[in-house]
């Protein structure tokens, strides 16, 4: 599994460091220039896997029909085969249609 965090020295002149809180589920995003870490700039964003949006939807007439990671559909109903995956590509994709909807929850996002 590749890891994401850590910092990095860019070829414009400006240093990246970027981590992820696990426990609080967000994401650090920190620039600044070579030399000048006190001038730092940080950005954090929630982030939320498949099963915590499934929660947020609850009550918003909304449901997921499908999601994919890296063009790949994930299993629904099995998240944690899916975990690597989504450590690895930082981002998935969902399809929500309404909670009335009769979309099947296989149909890969994307497809007509």
């Amino acid at each position: 599994m590749r890891s994401w965090a850590g910092r990095k020295d860019l070829p414009h002149g400006l240093v990246n460091s970027r981590d992820y809180d696990p426990v609080t589920s967000r994401f650090e995003d920190t620039w600044w220039p070579v030399g000048r870490e006190v001038d730092a700039i940080s950005q954090s964003a929630r982030c939320y896997a498949p099963s915590d949006l499934s929660l947020l939807l609850d009550g918003t007439g909304l449901r997921i029909a499908a999601a994919e990671v890296a063009g790949e559909p994930i299993d629904l109903d099995n998240l944690a085969g899916a975990a690597a995956a989504l450590w690895d590509a930082w981002e998935y994709r969902v399809l929500l249609v309404r909670a009335g909807s009769r979309a099947r929850r296989s149909k890969a996002v994307g497809d007509g």
